[in-house]
């Protein structure tokens, strides 16, 4: 029998119906997301989810200034996999230089 990979707890901020209230959740991800993880916490991203009048739900890296990545999937437990694999490809190079149109530098 296959061991189950350590987590740790995430903050992610959830959008409500029908008016966008946000509310910060905690979610586990698994331990070795967490350098990721953290990577683009620094970076002044934060993962968002909302769901959709379509039934669907969004998944976002957010940063102020717009989503750096967005994913729109079938509402279903897959959802927080749609987070791991957001959190996998976030490469900080491309992010900078995504940063550097709206004129700005990264915290770290």
């Amino acid at each position: 029998m296959q061991e189950a990979e350590a987590k740790f707890e995430a903050e992610a901020t959830q959008y409500l119906l029908p008016d966008g209230e946000q509310r910060t959740r905690v979610i586990e991800l698994p331990e070795s997301l967490r350098p990721q993880y953290e990577a683009m916490r620094a970076c002044g991203c934060r993962l968002t989810g909302e769901m959709l009048r379509t039934g669907e739900v969004s998944f976002a890296i957010e940063h102020p200034e717009a989503d750096y990545d967005l994913v729109v999937v079938p509402n279903g437990p897959e959802g927080t996999a749609t987070w791991h694999d957001m959190i996998r490809r976030l490469d900080r190079a491309e992010f900078e230089k995504w940063l550097a149109q709206f004129g700005e530098e990264s915290a770290s």
